[in-house]
């Protein structure tokens, strides 16, 4: 049975003649809204009167059933696109993409304001894969075509999902 990816439908020959670059990379997850639940802190539980300790001990059975890992509810990657625009210059977009059972969908888009609002070219996307929740990328951008050397930016997410775009400061 073939893939999604290699279904005829999704033929290379419906990308973009606009398209400049794409990068994908990184990762995020999100976990459920019950295992976002606050544990009270060591200050909260002092003031509270201490229950009785079971008689029991937990067995080697039940022990290591108490403490597993929260369930996932979403997880996905980042993808960094730049396209032309019909003035020539570049529009770039940070996409958070989900991995769902139909393949990846797009979860959210956003405009890379600072880049867009400038009328820059874009000449080069590279990802920077670190191995980390989040996404880190450095784009090289011209505000002039006829410059030598362009300006780098970089994109980064943490893992907490905090996006910064910043001019690099080498």
């Amino acid at each position: 049975m073939p893939s999604p990816a290699q279904d005829a439908g999704t033929a290379i020959t419906e990308v973009s003649d606009r398209l400049l670059f794409v990068v994908s990379g990184g990762f995020w997850e999100k976990l459920p809204e019950s295992a976002l639940a606050v544990e009270p802190s060591e200050e909260q539980t002092a003031n509270e009167p201490a229950e009785a300790a079971p008689d029991e001990t937990p067995s080697a059975e039940t022990a290591d059933t108490e403490e597993t890992a929260p369930a996932v509810s979403k997880r996905g990657y980042y993808r960094l696109v730049a396209f032309r625009a019909e003035d020539n210059t570049s529009r770039v977009y940070l996409q958070q993409m989900a991995l769902t059972d139909d393949g990846p969908a797009v979860e959210t888009t956003t405009e890379i304001e600072e880049l867009n609002a400038s009328s820059s070219y874009v000449t080069n996307i590279v990802q920077e894969g670190t191995g980390e929740m989040g996404f880190s990328a450095f784009i090289a951008a011209k505000t002039d075509p006829s410059l030598p050397e362009p300006d780098t930016w970089t994109v980064f997410i943490d893992e907490f999902g905090a996006i910064t775009i910043e001019k690099a400061t080498n």
